[in-house]
């Protein structure tokens, strides 16, 4: 009887992780999530992680003595983001500070429901984050079936069209409404659509393939069809940040199968051509990008220019939380008329506009997670530092700041990278190594 309640624990609990990666995909700006109001999404993954949580309370264990530690983590964490928050209401009283509430506690709730697993497992491959990975991978296949057969070849039809706002109200095809045509992009004067999958745009559904695909190769350590399938995907996607990421993942393998043959030639002359091969490639994906769309280009260096003058105006606390009214004073009369009249509705940046809205207060704030796994990922050999690296680098690009995706990255680096769990995977490592 108890073997059948635990197991039926354990059923429901992975259940309940299941659903809350499934709203971490949808909540990242999927074209969904545009349909319904986005506080819905945040209500909605509040009532799963407050379930899930006290079921692993109630099924794992935690001890008075731990569930503290990480109830002063929460309030640390929530007095340091609530002070931010009341400067955001004074200096920017229009500001949606609701949804921002909502989103600091899913975060707080998150850190309960990783920290009382990691605990008793100290596993970095397991809980919501595999669960995301393996949707993510199925959401890969799908739209990559699609947008062969209903974009580039053309042998099946659109089923239906779906309206939506995003920068603008746009009516864009789906087909079973699994998949959407909702941006193409100009190659030469041919006009190719994106495999942008259930995103209104390209970049949106690249972060959430770079998130699963360096989870799954850096951390996972999977090198089979799972990752071939994202890669293909990211390729698909035409955004230039997950073509970026998927040939330093490309690279990154190579390096890894001469390193077991060839040590001498991987420390002499390998290392050297493949970092220049992936800076040579890095310069020609940049420069094809900037001579086949000057628009974007040209967007994001006015973008940066912006931020940086409007931080220099708010260094401390920042203008407030997606202030952009103060960061439009910055901004080009050209970027104007297009922010005006070409739907490009937001900031293009991510750390840019975190240091403009936040200040280095709120920068520390988001920095600290992905440098404290950086720094022991590196310190205790685990590439849980790549992982956090190519975070950091897709954050310099893409607006995610405020995604639960990105949020759960958070707590899953700042919970996650500590000395007792990284010791114990690599010296786990070692001894599977030495028993081979």
């Amino acid at each position: 009887m108890k073997k059948s309640l635990i197991s039926n624990s354990k059923r429901f609990s992975l259940l309940l992780e299941y659903m809350i990666a499934i709203i971490l995909i949808i909540g990242s700006s999927s074209i969904y999530s545009l349909i319904y109001p986005m506080n819905y999404v945040y209500i909605c993954l509040t009532c799963i992680l407050v379930v899930s949580v006290i079921v692993n309370i109630l099924t794992i264990g935690a001890t008075a003595n731990e569930i503290t530690k990480l109830l002063i983590k929460v309030i640390i964490v929530t007095v340091l983001v609530g002070i931010y928050c009341l400067h955001t209401l004074e200096v920017y009283p229009q500001s949606n500070i609701r949804t921002y509430l909502l989103l600091l506690l899913v975060f707080d709730l998150l850190v309960l429901e990783l920290g009382i697993k990691n605990y008793r497992q100290h596993d970095l491959t397991s809980g919501i984050i595999e669960c995301f990975y393996q949707l993510t991978v199925i959401l890969a296949v799908i739209s990559l079936v699609c947008w062969m057969l209903v974009s580039i070849f053309k042998f099946l039809p659109v089923t239906g069209y779906t309206e939506y706002f995003w920068g603008g109200n746009r009516l864009v095809g789906n087909f079973l409404k699994i998949y959407f045509e909702s941006q193409d992009y100009n190659f030469m004067g041919t006009v190719i659509d994106r495999n942008s999958g259930i995103y209104p745009e390209a970049p949106m559904y690249a972060f959430v393939l770079i998130v699963a695909s360096a989870y799954g190769y850096f951390i996972r350590g999977d090198r089979g069809k799972k990752i071939i399938c994202l890669i293909i995907t990211m390729f698909s996607t035409l955004s230039m940040t997950a073509i970026i990421m998927a040939v330093f993942i490309i690279l990154c393998y190579t390096v890894k199968e001469f390193k077991s043959k060839y040590k001498f030639t991987l420390g002499i002359i390998l290392v050297p051509m493949v970092i220049l091969t992936f800076a040579y490639l890095i310069v020609q994906l940049l420069s094809f990008k900037s001579s086949n769309d000057t628009l974007s280009t040209s967007l994001r260096f006015d973008d940066l220019n912006a931020g940086y003058q409007l931080w220099l105006s708010h260094p401390y606390l920042g203008a407030g939380m997606d202030n952009l009214e103060a960061l439009q004073q910055y901004m080009s009369a050209d970027r104007l008329y297009t922010y005006l009249g070409v739907n490009q509705a937001w900031y293009s940046l991510g750390w840019s506009s975190i240091l403009a809205y936040g200040g280095i207060y709120l920068t520390v704030i988001y920095s600290y997670p992905l440098l404290k796994s950086l720094v022991l990922g590196i310190s205790y050999d685990n590439s849980i530092w790549i992982f956090s690296v190519v975070i950091i680098v897709s954050l310099f690009i893409l607006i995610v700041y405020g995604s639960p995706l990105f949020i759960f990255i958070l707590a899953y680096l700042w919970i996650n990278s500590n000395k007792e769990t990284l010791y114990l995977i690599t010296e786990g490592e070692k001894n599977n190594e030495e028993n081979r």
